[in-house]
C-alpha cells in the first residue's frame, strides 16, 4: 500500500508495519525476482543521480534492515537462470 509517498507494509508474521520511503520503494520493487546488489545499482543508477560507490553502500544498508526485519531473504550467489551456459 502507498501513502503519502512511502510504502507501507505489514509483516504478518511478526505483527508490525514497516515503512519504505526515498528509494526504498524503487529499491522494494526491483526485488520481485532475485537481484545482485550489482543488478539493483545497474538499475538505480539509470534513475538516479548516483555513483557506483555510495549506491553500493545505500543499498547493502537497506537489504542489511530488511533482512534484519526478516522481510528479504540473502543469497551468496546469483540464481542459476542468471549463470551463462557452461562451456562458454
Amino acid at each position: 500500500m502507498e501513502v503519502d509517498r512511502t510504502v507501507v507494509m505489514m509483516s504478518v508474521e511478526q505483527g508490525m508495519y514497516f515503512g519504505l520511503e526515498g528509494t526504498g520503494p524503487r529499491i522494494w520493487a526491483l526485488l520481485d525476482q532475485p537481484r545482485s546488489v550489482q543488478q539493483l545499482c545497474d538499475e538505480l543508477m539509470k534513475e538516479y543521480e548516483i555513483d557506483l560507490e555510495a549506491c553500493r553502500i545505500e543499498v547493502c544498508n537497506f537489504l542489511e534492515e530488511l533482512r534484519g526485519a526478516q522481510l528479504v531473504r540473502v543469497h551468496d550467489k546469483a540464481p542459476e537462470t542468471a549463470r551463462p551456459p557452461s562451456g562458454l
